[in-house]
């Protein structure tokens, strides 16, 4: 027989409601940590930057724009312009390959396109390491056979058609 307040398989009321707080505690925590990787996560995904009280690209961009075309021309061919925006093209590039990898590598086209792109670059490696073995082997005979006329000459014998004996 059971008497009120009592369960012989889960004890007393009391373990029960003890549990229950137990267990509300951990759901409780559960949820905090989801939120906590939910901002951490974002937070990842969209790097907070400060945003500059004079932005220097904003400046760089109305100074080029209130160019003449023969100022634009001129500063735009000046060598030491095109190497600092060569310099900033690296460096965007770099920012933009670290943000972007991950997104492409989890998408089903990025990675369809990548194990394409992997599968062109093993192709070709083997193809280089082919041609550059065939070239050696070429200069090789060269250097021990024919070293007495010019490259450009042996080059030439290489490619005419043997004309054998009649």
């Amino acid at each position: 027989m059971f008497t009120q307040g009592y369960d012989p398989l889960l004890g007393s009321n009391q373990n029960i409601e003890t549990r229950m707080q137990e267990l509300k505690a951990l759901k409780d925590m559960i949820e905090q940590k989801e939120q906590s990787l939910g901002q951490i996560k974002a937070q990842m995904v969209q790097p907070q930057m400060p945003q500059p009280k004079s932005p220097v690209w904003d400046e760089i961009d109305s100074i080029i724009q209130g160019l003449s075309d023969e100022e634009f021309e001129f500063v735009t061919t000046n060598a030491e312009f095109i190497d600092s925006s060569e310099h900033i093209k690296v460096i965007l590039n770099s920012a933009y390959m670290e943000m972007m990898r991950p997104i492409i590598e989890n998408s089903e086209k990025g990675k369809e396109a990548l194990d394409a792109h992997l599968t062109l670059v093993k192709r070709l490696k083997k193809a280089a390491h082919t041609e550059v073995t065939k070239q050696m082997a070429d200069f090789k005979e060269y250097m021990e056979k024919y070293s007495n006329m010019t490259y450009a000459d042996y080059q030439k014998m290489k490619r005419e058609p043997k004309q054998g004996k009649k």
